[in-house]
């Protein structure tokens, strides 16, 4: 009996030994396996982060630029001044600008000259009465000849010398008769050339008419802030060359930034954006969006965007922030990006959690599914086809060594 015993004890050991051996092989194995979390898809909306920065612009501005070259004198203005309709800007050096004052009269006074020739040139114009009058009178002097001739009074070649006075006035008459509206039309561009040219000075003239009795002194044409000064005292400043910016504050202002086509289309005009100042104690303005357009490098990718808003405060060129988070439709699937893989052709997967049943427990492997993904957010993806929601998954591949029917255990 004791014998049974022993043997019986024996056989539960050695079991007991393999058992052991199982569970600590199984146990070491489990460590060399990888480890996922595992998640379900899920039903709800993506979150659309619009993030812009910008420097704001005053919607209304007026350059103001050299109508004549010149030495600047004296410049009585600094960036972001507000200064008055009238207000003095820069001052010209008089000298350099009372000899083009003498220069400018000179071409307005031969240019006005030049006008009045031309506009009494096409009041006088000929018309077809000398040579009518000629053909009239060399008819009657042949009919004269012809009876004379008829009667012995004059010889042949009297006659017909009269013939020949009579067609050459015709010709003449005929020539011009049939030149003449090309010359009238001559004498009238001659005239319209000269008026245009005649006018054209007489503005250049008057401007700088005006700026010379204003001691060459520039002044403002707006009420409005000083922005983009390009010049300094005793530069030269060239003909049609821009001297600096007058913004208009009660214009408003505008922002505009760009931003990707599938994210611009939850903007609508009309609609209301905040505006954040950080340099300004975090100035917070409402803005509306006021348009809304392709942008022209890339229209088919890229929309540009313009805010306009108003504030007493601003002056142009503030540093202005935007975020704004909108909300799409709501989606069957949405899971994390960090669950999607890609594969080098682009097919896009994701790793699907299978479970069998052991007779140790249960055991997990993975399995590559690939899906049709949709639009995307900061965190998450919509999946347009290829994942129930209800079915688990890899909520995140990166760092862990996953491959088909591969072996994990869930976290």
């Amino acid at each position: 009996m004791d014998r049974k015993k022993k043997i019986k004890k024996m056989i539960i050991q050695y079991f007991g030994v393999i058992l052991l051996f199982t569970i600590f092989s199984q146990s070491l194995n489990n460590l060399a396996l990888p480890r996922v979390s595992v998640v379900n898809g899920k039903s709800t909306s993506l979150q659309m982060n619009i993030q812009k920065e910008g420097t704001i612009a005053a919607r209304k501005s007026e350059q103001i630029y050299a109508t004549f070259s010149g030495i600047i004198d004296k410049i009585f203005v600094q960036t972001n001044k507000t200064v008055k309709k009238g207000d003095p800007l820069i001052k010209l050096d008089e000298k350099e600008l009372n000899e083009r004052f003498i220069q400018e009269e000179g071409n307005y006074k031969k240019a006005k000259l030049n006008y009045e020739i031309a506009k009494a040139q096409y009041e006088n114009q000929e018309g077809l009465e000398k040579e009518l009058k000629a053909v009239e009178k060399a008819s009657e002097e042949l009919e004269k000849k012809k009876v004379y001739y008829e009667n012995n009074i004059v010889s042949k070649e009297e006659f017909e010398k009269a013939a020949d006075t009579l067609k050459d006035a015709e010709d003449a008459y005929n020539k011009k008769k049939k030149n003449q509206p090309i010359e009238e039309l001559k004498a009238q561009n001659s005239l319209v050339e000269s008026e245009m040219e005649y006018k054209l000075k007489e503005i250049t003239f008057k401007e700088i008419q005006k700026i010379v009795a204003n001691k060459g002194i520039l002044t403002a044409p707006i009420d409005g802030v000083v922005k983009n000064i390009s010049k300094k005292e005793g530069e030269r400043i060239n003909k049609d060359e821009t001297i600096l910016a007058l913004t208009d504050p009660s214009s408003g202002y505008e922002l505009k930034f760009s931003i990707k086509k599938d994210i611009a289309k939850y903007l609508k005009i009309g609609e209301n954006l905040n505006i954040t100042f950080k340099g300004l104690d975090d100035l917070k303005v409402e803005s509306k969006i006021t348009d809304i357009a392709n942008n022209k490098e890339e229209p088919s990718q890229i929309k540009d965007v313009t805010l306009s808003f108003e504030n007493e405060g601003l002056k142009g060129d503030e540093f202005a922030t935007i975020r704004e988070t909108k909300s799409t439709t709501k989606y069957d699937v949405v899971v994390p990006n960090t669950a999607i893989g890609k594969e080098q052709n682009g097919r896009k997967f994701v790793w699907i959690i299978r479970k069998e049943d052991k007779p140790l427990g249960k055991e997990y492997y993975v399995n590559k599914r690939y899906v049709n993904t949709g639009e995307s957010d900061l965190n998450n993806t919509a999946i347009k086809s290829g994942l129930d929601k209800y079915e688990e998954f890899v909520q995140d591949d990166t760092g862990v060594d996953l491959k088909e029917n591969g072996r994990v255990l869930k976290k």
